[in-house]
């Protein structure tokens, strides 16, 4: 037996995302009906509760706590962010279609028809935060990011402050509604 390979290991971890997107696809689809801009802002506030973590005292003081949520959790976060809304998008689009060859019953899948614009809409969304958060954050390339501090402090606030942007962004898909 050949053991676990770090492309073994991504290979998981990528099954496990976009299974995890197709999940959030199926359920959401079939809420009767979706509003996007809602799910806007809860992914605007988990960012922010996100970056006010990694900006606290107790992560700054413990540089293993720093050194993992710089090294791990911002590697997971870059690969979540486009995979996750693949799975869902995919999902979503594939329930729709099904639903319009009536492969299932009609109205099983109410939002799947909003869902999967939305979804595919955020993934390529996410590859430009992506770049700055890769470029940054994961694996800095400028020689002053390269310092842990300056890593986690980046990474806070762009958490904070992208957190503040699609929460803005779905006040103002609201208020044109």
């Amino acid at each position: 037996m050949r053991g676990l390979t770090p492309n073994n290991l991504f290979f998981v971890f990528f099954v496990g995302l976009l299974a995890l997107g197709a999940w959030l696809g199926y359920v959401l689809s079939s809420f009767p009906k979706l509003e996007t801009v809602k799910l806007l802002t809860v992914l605007g506030i988990s960012y922010q509760l996100l970056g006010i973590v990694v900006l606290s005292e107790t992560i700054s003081a413990h540089a293993k706590l720093k050194a993992f949520i710089v090294n791990w959790v911002s590697g997971i976060m870059i690969r979540a962010h486009t995979i996750v809304p693949l799975g869902m998008g995919l999902t979503a689009f594939w329930l729709f279609i099904a639903e319009i060859t009536q492969l299932v019953e009609a109205g099983s899948f109410p939002s799947a028809r909003d869902l999967a614009p939305a979804a595919m809409s955020f993934m390529f969304y996410s590859f430009i935060p992506g770049i700055f958060v890769d470029d940054f954050v994961f694996v800095p390339k400028d020689e002053k990011y390269k310092n842990l501090e300056n890593r986690s402090r980046f990474f806070g606030a762009f958490l904070v402050l992208s957190g503040t942007a699609v929460q803005l962004i779905a006040a103002i898909l609201d208020f044109l509604r």
